[in-house]
């Protein structure tokens, strides 16, 4: 892995100031938003291909994830015909958010330039009692994981099953809006994180496990990942599969085009179908939709992401004209969301004017707009400026301490946190709940070679 191409950047950046310049403010939404997704998508597929002249793992850097993750929440969707959406979303709502989302990404670019220093390869030195180490971490992970659902359930796996093709929210292990001292259990669902990454490291490292291990490794994942998709949070389900597949990719001593070229086809396939379907049964449950149910207001043929576009519309019209910049309500409420509440009875609910509020949606209807529109809410296009190129300095920074030395512990905790860097991309507010599976990862990593230490003594 190299430092970031200063070329790939700056063909991204030309793309991305051609597309400001063509924004018109008295055009047709679908004019704007279709020419701005495609000149802006045309920018991220040649800085790829620059990218890739550094070899493949070149591109699963955290700054490039950040930048993909930021284009396919707001633009992507933008590529296929979207008539509808098009006519909910005014003029003016989509002339000011797409402004607000190509500066975002102007300056997310060039952030990741604050922090640049050539990383080098090193030689991995995979002895087998690391490998035993990370089948520990991995089957702990999983029942820590794992151990909220299963006590709802009785310890009943075919209850588990059954309730998670319930319609989503509606399981027994859901959280409520107010939790007690046995959901604080529900925290520890977190370490699912961790799941799939390591099953992509150790699956890579088969041949030094018995075919014992190997089928029980991969039924785990497979757990997961179904209990993943069934869940219907698709950002959920998504960072499961990158997770595996990061783990897997950077675990390779080579790895070149042609050998991902299948794998690369099926995970695509897989997202796509997973993305159209996860959205179609979320609100029925997969047994319904199984049986046949199929929910009125959901069109199968439309390519769906988040919407994004229309939210940070709507906060750009309605800030500061209607509303009075959060400052730092918005930094204090990320750093205190991860605190249980039977930990802070009293803790604020949320933002004191909640997206949902402007958009006028009912109750139980949650709106994203991605850490720009959560970013101007709290001080305007400066504040995003300053987020967006912090933001891609940690990203490249983060590559450089997580890959310095690849020992597959390290590559570990470096794929939990490419799993931070898209969870963030999508809210900023759930940054410091991210960042938990690898502070969880690493303590008990320590804690796990304190006890071979000891136990070797």
């Amino acid at each position: 892995m190299t430092k970031v191409s200063g070329m790939a950047s700056f063909v991204l950046l030309i793309c991305i100031g051609i597309a400001y310049l063509l924004l018109e403010p008295n055009a047709a939404t679908n004019i704007n938003t279709e020419t701005t997704a495609k000149i802006v998508g045309l920018g991220v597929l040649l800085s790829l291909i620059i990218e890739y002249n550094n070899g493949v793992k070149n591109l699963w850097r955290a700054d490039i994830l950040a930048i993909i993750g930021i284009y396919t929440l707001t633009l992507f969707e933008f590529l296929f015909e979207q008539e509808a959406l098009n006519r909910k979303i005014s003029q003016g709502e989509a002339y000011g958010g797409l402004q607000l989302i190509l500066v975002g990404l102007f300056f997310l670019v060039l952030g990741r330039h604050l922090f640049t220093y050539r990383l080098t390869d090193q030689s991995r030195n995979l002895g087998q009692a690391n490998v035993r180490l990370l089948l520990r971490l991995y089957y702990l992970c999983f029942v820590l994981g794992f151990l909220y659902v299963l006590i709802t359930v009785s310890f009943d796996p075919v209850a588990m099953i059954y309730e998670a093709m319930r319609p989503r929210f509606s399981q027994p292990w859901a959280r409520g809006r107010f939790g007690n001292w046995f959901v604080f259990l529900s925290e520890l669902q977190l370490f699912t994180y961790a799941v799939p990454p390591l099953a992509g490291i150790l699956l890579n490292y088969r041949r030094n496990l018995s075919s014992y291990h190997v089928i029980i490794i991969t039924i785990l994942l497979t757990i997961s990942l179904f209990m993943g998709f069934v869940g219907g949070t698709r950002n959920v389900f998504f960072s499961y599969l990158i997770g595996f597949i990061g783990g897997y990719m950077l675990m390779k001593e080579k790895l070149s085009l042609r050998k991902l070229v299948l794998p690369g086809i099926m995970t695509l396939t897989l997202a796509y179908l997973a993305a159209s379907y996860m959205i179609q049964f979320r609100s029925i449950g997969l047994t319904r939709f199984i049986e046949g149910y199929r929910e009125k207001s959901i069109d199968a043929d439309l390519v769906y992401v988040d919407h994004n576009l229309y939210t940070i519309g709507l906060l750009r019209q309605s800030f500061p004209g209607k509303h009075e910049f959060l400052g730092m309500e918005v930094f204090t409420w990320a750093l205190v969301k991860p605190i249980p509440r039977v930990l802070w009875p009293s803790k604020p609910e949320g933002l004191s004017v909640s997206m949902e509020e402007i958009a006028g949606v009912g109750e139980g209807y949650t709106l994203a707009s991605t850490y720009i529109g959560e970013s101007y809410m709290a001080g305007g296009i400066p504040v995003v400026i300053m987020i967006s190129l912090l933001l891609g300095y940690l990203a490249a920074r983060w590559n450089t301490r997580a890959m310095g030395n690849l020992d597959n512990e390290s590559l570990l905790i470096y794929a939990l946190g490419l799993f931070a860097v898209g969870i963030t991309m999508r809210s900023l507010l759930m940054f410091t709940t991210a960042i938990l599976p690898v502070i969880g990862v690493t303590i008990l990593l320590r804690y796990l070679r304190r006890r071979k230490t000891r136990l070797s003594h």
